[in-house]
């Protein structure tokens, strides 16, 4: 009887610990998991965005062939200086980060 309260302690404390040891962990990897999530939106960003410029590109290289307008040349320069780091991407407004490095 007089080892039980003792044993009961320990029992409890180490119950404790282990549960902020677990706690600490399932925070970690919950952060992991956010981090990994921003950067998988990004990607995804990013794809659509080059997706888009691919299209672009394409129609404009053709009109300017096809009809020999001056607008479509711009745009299809206008592109590719977005594409080649020259100029900032613009997207609904405000600025994304170009992927460029």
């Amino acid at each position: 009887m007089k080892y039980v309260r003792p044993t009961l302690i320990v029992i409890i404390v180490v119950s404790l610990v282990t549960s902020l040891v677990f706690a600490c962990l399932v925070m970690r990897q919950m952060k992991a998991l956010e981090r990994d999530e921003e950067q998988l939106s990004n990607a995804l960003l990013i794809s659509a965005a080059l997706r888009n410029e691919v299209r672009a590109l394409s129609s404009h290289a053709r009109s300017a062939v096809i009809t020999g307008e001056q607008g479509e040349e711009a745009a299809y320069k206008s592109i590719l200086e977005v594409r080649e780091c020259r100029q900032g991407r613009h997207q609904h407004g405000s600025l994304l980060k170009s992927p460029c490095i």
